[in-house]
């Protein structure tokens, strides 16, 4: 047991996040009312300094794909690399959030043939996930219009949390309502059992949940061997 816990930090220093400024952890429709703020937490290089934009693009219905929300954003990462940000709250999946680092367009503007990344003013998409609230949602998605990010399948409800694995850096959706399992990005169910701590419960600002060493070890060494392999 010692020596997982001795290789755990290791492995997560070859994670591809390093260097990089993601997503982290935000709630798509919490649990109860409407709140008229959501926290979105971000990761990126401790103790710099950030002036980002967070999107939010609607993949209700095809042909949607409409800016609905656009929140300047800017703050320090702290020591660990970690920040949150209070943004006005989201309107309920399906919809992509967008992180990035430029936007001079509106909301209702939509991303398409006519509006693509360099009329909204877009640069650089630094990350983006997309939240399905239906399976006919997922092919809505302008995760390939937008260059980057993960497409969530759908997880049999809507997410009111979602997390980035706190090892592999890998996505996590808890349901409305939680239940007792968490589902992975490609849709795989994990039990909170197999979690170090209940991943049901939002950690803004602090490490992300992760599953027990041995199960964290073993998806820490399959993505060290994918990452040694592409060298």
């Amino acid at each position: 047991m010692k020596a997982i816990h001795t290789l755990l930090p290791a492995l997560a220093a070859f994670l591809p996040a390093q260097g990089a400024t993601l997503l982290s952890e935000f709630q798509p429709n919490p649990t109860g009312s409407d709140p008229s703020t959501t926290t979105v937490e971000l990761t990126g290089d401790a103790n710099t300094s950030f002036n980002l934009w967070l999107l939010t693009i609607d993949t209700d219905f095809s042909p949607s794909n409409t800016v609905d929300r656009a929140s300047n954003i800017s703050g320090t990462f702290n020591t660990e690399g970690v920040a949150t940000v209070d943004v006005p709250d989201f309107e309920n999946p399906s919809f992509t959030i967008a992180l990035v680092d430029t936007f001079t367009g509106s909301t209702g503007d939509i991303l398409d043939s006519n509006d693509d990344l360099a009329t909204l003013g877009i640069t650089t998409v630094l990350d983006a996930v997309n939240i399905p609230d239906a399976s006919a949602d997922e092919s809505n998605s302008v995760i390939g219009a937008l260059g980057t990010g993960t497409d969530f399948v759908y997880t049999g409800d809507e997410p009111q949390l979602v997390f980035r694995h706190g090892i592999t850096g890998t996505w996590h959706a808890i349901n409305d309502p939680a239940g007792t399992d968490a589902y992975a990005e490609d849709g795989t169910v994990v039990p909170f059992s197999e979690f170090t701590t209940d991943p049901s419960v939002p950690t803004f600002g602090a490490a992300n949940p992760v599953p027990e060493p041995a199960t964290s070890l073993l998806g820490g060494l399959a993505l060290l061997g994918l990452l040694c392999r592409r060298r």
